[in-house]
């Protein structure tokens, strides 16, 4: 057998179930990819999450999705200083990790503060006039009633950069009553 050898940002999530831990996700993606990192959305990616037919606690999650998007729309692009809801909604920490791309197609892990940082830098920046998952493509698996996952291919507009479909998945913890993003994975 050859080996190939791979230099990839990775997400697992694992669930115990029956006293065993069992994958339930996976996302890779390089650590640079040779073109721009907006990206093109794949068509061959279909989601089975239906709203009518979703759990309590699926519709939480949704509605915590959908006060992330709201809060970016009405305050992206007036300046750092306006993304604290936004940034309300990380459980920051050191369990708290990030990966994402620069302009140029590096990719990077971020901790809490670089996370923020970013965040508050790219938003505050620059004015997001579309915040969707592509149609077809949300999905939000939820365990044991307190974690979270959701994964979609992004339908972002955003002055400045333009057109960003990425395949996007977040991590979200139930704590104290409230979901929050403990982990970010955009490729």
């Amino acid at each position: 057998t050859i080996g190939y050898p791979f230099n990839n940002l990775i997400t697992l999530l694992f669930v115990k179930t029956h006293g065993e831990w069992k994958m339930v996700h996976e996302h890779h993606s390089p650590v640079k990819v040779e073109k721009d990192p907006t990206g093109t959305a794949p068509a061959n990616i279909l989601s089975t999450f239906d709203p009518s037919s979703a759990s309590d606690a699926q519709l939480e999650v949704l509605d915590t999705f959908m006060a992330i998007g709201g809060t970016i729309m009405a305050n992206s692009g007036t300046g750092s200083d306006n993304m604290d809801e936004l940034i309300s909604f990380h459980a920051y920490g050191p369990k708290f990790t990030e990966f994402n791309y620069d302009m140029d197609g590096n990719g990077y892990s971020f901790n809490s503060e670089e996370n923020e940082a970013n965040e508050r830098g790219l938003f505050g920046t620059h004015a997001v006039t579309n915040f969707a998952a592509k149609p077809g493509t949300l999905n939000i698996a939820v365990y044991h009633r307190n974690v979270a996952n959701v994964t979609f291919i992004s339908d972002f507009e955003v002055t400045g950069i333009g057109t960003i479909n990425n395949l996007i998945t977040l991590l979200f913890v139930k704590t104290k009553g409230e979901w929050k993003l403990v982990h970010e994975h955009h490729s």
